[in-house]
């Protein structure tokens, strides 16, 4: 598929594999016979070996896991607090809107306007729309702040 990728042959026992867009495809092999010798997958994902050292430097104390699933990120693990989690998610909503602007300015649909995806729309975005799929949670022990009124009746 040549949305998702391109091939350079380099020499006649070399070719390198440009990814271009998220997805999937494959490259199958010849020889000079017309023979097949190979069929390779290839999938393109987000640049997860980079999302996952930003988060690890951002938040160090926080164990979070980080998946691509088709055009997805997938977050889970453990976090210490909301603050924590909200980071994480808006880190990882960044690299998603990245490789969203590179694959719309590679291969543009006709009429697409580029819009930014945010995780758990409300159902105006497409289906197809990237997004960041949150399963983290928060650990430790939960705060809640009450607001207590007393009233004193008085009876006589």
């Amino acid at each position: 598929n040549s949305q998702i990728a391109d091939i350079l042959i380099l020499r006649s026992t070399q070719l390198y594999v440009l990814g271009k867009s998220l997805g999937s495809t494959n490259v199958m092999l010849w020889d000079r016979s017309d023979q097949l010798i190979g069929n390779v997958e290839v999938e393109v994902t987000h640049d997860m070996e980079s999302l996952k050292a930003k988060l690890h430097e951002l938040l160090p104390n926080d164990e979070i896991t980080v998946y691509s699933a088709q055009r997805n990120i997938v977050l889970s693990g453990q976090v210490s607090n909301v603050a924590s989690m909200n980071a994480a998610v808006s880190i990882a909503e960044g690299y998603l809107s990245q490789s969203t602007v590179s694959k719309d300015a590679v291969a543009p649909a006709k009429n697409e306007q580029v819009s930014g995806s945010k995780a758990f729309d409300d159902g105006g975005s497409n289906a197809t729309d990237p997004k960041v799929i949150n399963l983290i949670q928060i650990g430790g022990g939960q705060q809640v702040m009450l607001e207590v009124k007393v009233a004193e009746i008085a009876r006589s």
